[in-house]
């Protein structure tokens, strides 16, 4: 009887862990898209902004702002609370 009642636990308590983990691992995902999406959509942006400056002209020049431009997004992203204060820089 004790038995039984232990197994019953020990499966209840498997099945809290599991659900636990897969709200964990969906928070995760929640949070983590939209930073993806977020950063493709401000490096296309960037890319687009500096073809419409130079005019395709001077390709080196637009490498070395391009990555200047994308450490400084990245460092933005990386901490959202900057990222909320910060939007503005890149509109």
């Amino acid at each position: 009887m004790a038995a039984a009642i232990q197994l019953q636990n020990d499966r209840r308590e498997m099945q809290c862990s599991v659900m636990a983990l897969a709200v964990k691992v969906g928070l995760v995902i929640l949070g983590g898209v939209p930073h993806v999406v977020l950063r493709l959509g401000h490096e296309g942006r960037i890319s687009h902004e500096l073809k419409a400056r130079d005019g395709g002209h001077d390709h080196e020049a637009q490498c070395v702002a391009g990555v200047e431009k994308r450490r400084a997004l990245l460092t933005i992203l990386d901490n959202p609370v900057k990222f909320s204060l910060n939007i503005g820089f890149f509109l």
